[in-house]
């Protein structure tokens, strides 16, 4: 090889690692293995170009640990003992508190988003789009979106929501961004995230986080009590809907069952 080609040959990797940079986003998706026609869902509507680095997590089975990885039931031990560690740290009896008190489903998706930021951290993950696997459906425009907002993002950002709405006192910070000032609408089924957003989640549960709240209402309650912004997409780019109950059915709603460790 001479030396032009080899010029124009290291050129060319350059250009592959600066476009990574700049467009290439992880993408997690959070899936039951028992839930293969949401997944299904997901690889049907979900168009996914070289923008994606997409990879399927198993999601944390709260009902039968059986369907877990050691890891993941290891996940389950370290979130019921930091909680039961942060309980005892303070004179407080009030069952509310108490992590027997969380529906199987419920800490499983707990679960599976705290196992989520902990291999951010780990891995050093800039950016990632976190999605569950009861979508329904994805804006039509939603690849060029997301690399809009990818390239329109503040470097200081901790998480944008994709499922949110926005409203007249929410703050447009630029065309496809706004500040979110109204309450958020619970619910985790699609969220962009920093590596400094997973940190401060992760941390937070470790030191401060005593039990029953979902890990919808725990995002929402850390950001604001440590009084930094939460950005959502606009317009909303993914969708859930009720139409079709046997799909969005989730644990959370239909078992009350603690799994047992």
């Amino acid at each position: 090889m001479d030396e032009s080609s080899i010029y124009i040959n290291m050129y060319k990797d350059l250009k592959i690692i600066l476009y990574n940079k700049l467009y290439n986003m992880k993408a997690f998706v959070i899936n039951l293995e028992r839930r293969k026609d949401r997944l299904d869902n997901i690889h049907k509507n979900y168009v996914k170009p070289n923008i994606y680095d997409l990879e399927i997590i198993k999601a944390c089975d709260g009902k039968i640990k059986e369907n877990n990885s050691e890891e993941m039931n290891n996940f389950i031990n370290f979130f019921i003992n930091t909680i039961k560690n942060n309980n005892s740290k303070i004179n407080n009896n009030y069952k509310y508190y108490s992590y027997d008190h969380y529906k199987s489903g419920e800490m499983g998706c707990f679960v599976s988003h705290l196992y989520l930021w902990k291999k951010i951290i780990d891995n050093n993950i800039e950016n990632c789009i976190i999605f569950e696997d009861d979508i329904t459906n994805f804006d039509n425009d939603f690849d060029n979106k997301i690399l809009a907002i990818k390239k329109e993002l503040p470097n200081n950002y901790n998480i944008l929501w994709l499922n949110v709405d926005s409203q007249e006192n929410d703050i447009k910070i630029s065309e496809n961004i706004y500040i979110k000032k109204n309450n958020i609408e619970p619910g985790t089924y699609g969220y962009i995230i920093s590596l400094n957003g997973a940190n401060i989640l992760y941390n937070n549960f470790i030191n401060k986080f005593k039990g029953k709240l979902g890990v919808d209402h725990y995002i929402l309650l850390t950001f604001k009590i440590e009084n930094l912004d939460q950005h959502i997409s606009n317009p909303k780019l993914i969708f859930t809907t009720q139409n079709n109950e046997d799909f969005t059915k989730t644990d959370i709603q239909d078992d009350p069952t603690l799994i047992i460790i």
